[in-house]
């Protein structure tokens, strides 16, 4: 009777935070007859079952902006234990420096129905950025620490939204939107 089986578990990285890249060991550590199978379970890795007592992650700056948390529970101490503080993946650093939010705007705020205008788009130290049309990726794409960029859109039918997303990370996107019509700014 009493107690039973436990785990307890930690990680390497040094503080809450991860800079990429980096590789992040989780150590866990079975007590009281705490035995295999052990499982880590990880909120964006593979994870892994089995004998070993050890997981490690290596992070880059694709996973910029996740937080990460990495559990462990043996075969017979089913209650999963965290394994040291939850990890955020910084998105300060990439190849090309600290990124700066990205600017997008259209040449025409508004356009006739079925018009055309550019759109233009620029990003500070992001290693990539995706432009998107209503919320369907892949619109447009660049690459490169500064982007400077541009892409017409024609055939303009309805109010149109187009957003920047930069290092795959939601917190550094920004969007605009294209009006359709609007007789009051018409002359005759």
């Amino acid at each position: 009777g009493g107690g039973g089986a436990y785990m307890t578990c930690s990680n390497d990285a040094g503080g809450p935070n991860i800079t990429p890249p980096d590789t992040v060991t989780f150590t866990a550590v079975a007590h009281d007859g705490a035995h295999a199978n052990y499982t880590f379970d990880d909120t964006y890795g593979p994870g892994k079952v089995g004998s070993s007592l050890t997981y490690t992650q290596d992070y880059t700056t694709a996973d910029s902006g996740k937080d990460v948390a990495v559990t462990v529970a043996a075969a017979n101490a089913t209650t999963p234990v965290a394994c040291g503080t939850a990890l955020h993946v910084n998105t300060t650093t990439n190849s090309c420096g600290v990124t700066l939010e990205p600017i997008i705007t259209p040449d025409d705020p508004r356009v006739t129905p079925g018009g055309s205008t550019v759109i233009r788009w620029h990003n500070d130290n992001a290693a990539s950025c995706t432009i998107s049309r209503n919320g369907v990726s892949n619109w447009a794409n660049s690459s490169g620490c500064v982007v400077d960029d541009s892409k017409t859109d024609s055939g303009i039918s309805a109010a149109t939204t187009y957003c920047i997303t930069c290092d795959n990370d939601t917190g550094n996107t920004a969007c605009t939107t294209v009006n359709v019509g609007g007789l009051e700014f018409e002359e005759f």
